[in-house]
């Protein structure tokens, strides 16, 4: 039996936490946020476990919010619920309010470990977490929820990360920068499905089964990944995005594309300012699994700004909508795929298959698939 906790504020978790128990684990615990007794919203965590000379310190949005530094700790067969059953229902919409609420938000932790736990109508991200190291994600499941997962970049990078069957469904967008047609339900008036399921700023990292149904975008985004193994994936679509943005100067002097102090000072560069030796195995990629509107009118793959040694194995892939291509690679991509079944309109049409170019920006750089890669793959045509 679950204990319920009815929080009139989101909670910092520090070692004197209440819901610790002497194995530094938060066990069987069901939180739900009062939404009459809220009061001022993002709690600063200040200084609680923040490195010397870190300028970017998130305030506490986490139903539970685990204190900077805090390491070590255990969160299973959890239920984190949000008190809203509808978009119109939150009351305000501001920067620092209510639908900015998390279900779990960590910052400089390490080896936390989050298992069996479950998120409801979470207006923002169910686990929210950057500059972090050593983090075990498994057996997840959200509802209603922005994200399942939001791995972001400020800090050092998110290394040693692990997840493991993750379930996502019927994704709920608060921010008033999606609403828009692209994103708008099917089923529910006023709610938006919201963007992809998990979004990774991941190094030295594995995702395994990971799935969506229902009205979501798609399973995953990852940014500027270094050594990410993702197996037995099976959702619609794919976006990997090799670096953090693209050159949005439109000047090629400033980084040809890549990123660096004059974008984001704070992104950890260390291991490389672009996507470098990724691999996805035994995936499953169906564009229409998910009722997302848009669906039929993007790439299966969406692969852009800067990757070298990407790979996918043993994958299946199917075609969008006809007139839109299953592979998209653009602006400095290197990608390797073989050994893997393309269901697609026209087999025999390797330019329906593929789209292997750059972007018309300054600075932009080619693109290139394996040579072989119409006779390393089979075809098969669409029903």
């Amino acid at each position: 039996m679950r204990r319920e906790v009815i929080l009139q504020t989101p909670h910092i978790v520090t070692r004197d936490s209440p819901y610790l128990n002497g194995s530094n684990e938060i066990a069987n615990y069901r939180f739900k946020l009062n939404p009459d007794a809220i009061g001022p919203r993002g709690i600063p965590t200040g200084n609680l476990g923040k490195p010397d000379g870190v300028s970017h310190a998130l305030s506490a949005f986490g139903l539970l919010t685990l204190a900077p530094g805090l390491s070590d700790i255990r969160i299973v067969d959890c239920e984190f619920e949000g008190p809203w059953r509808h978009l119109t229902d939150i009351p305000d919409s501001g920067p620092g309010h209510a639908m900015n609420i998390k279900g779990i938000q960590m910052q400089y932790n390490t080896g936390i470990h989050i298992e069996g736990c479950d998120f409801r109508y979470i207006p923002k991200e169910s686990i929210y977490f950057h500059a972090c190291q050593r983090i075990d994600l498994e057996w997840l499941w959200s509802r209603s929820c922005s994200h399942l997962v939001r791995a972001h970049w400020p800090g050092p990078r998110n290394r040693f990360i692990r997840m493991n069957h993750l379930h996502a469904s019927d994704g709920w967008q608060t921010s008033s920068d999606w609403r828009k047609d692209l994103f708008a339900s099917q089923y529910e008036p006023l709610r938006n499905i919201g963007g992809n399921v998990v979004v990774g700023y991941l190094a030295d990292s594995e995702i395994r089964n990971l799935t969506t149904s229902g009205e979501v975008k798609s399973a995953l985004k990852l940014v500027c990944p270094i050594r990410v193994r993702v197996s037995d994936m099976h959702s619609s679509q794919l976006n990997m995005q090799g670096t953090m943005y693209f050159n949005h100067t439109k000047d090629p002097k400033n980084g040809n594309g890549r990123i660096g102090a004059y974008n984001h000072v704070d992104f950890d560069e260390s291991l490389g300012w672009h996507a470098d030796d990724n691999e996805f195995a035994d995936c499953v990629f169906r564009p229409l699994q998910n009722a997302w509107m848009d669906a039929p009118k993007r790439p299966t793959f969406q692969l852009s700004y800067h990757h070298t040694n990407l790979r996918f194995r043993n994958c299946v892939v199917y075609a969008p909508a006809p007139g839109h291509y299953p592979v998209a690679v653009n602006d400095g991509v290197d990608a390797d795929i073989r050994d893997s079944l393309f269901i697609v309109p026209h087999p025999d049409e390797m330019a329906s298959i593929q789209s292997v170019g750059r972007y018309k920006s300054p600075g932009s750089r080619e693109s290139s698939l394996n040579a072989d890669f119409a006779e390393a793959n089979r075809f098969r045509r669409a029903a």
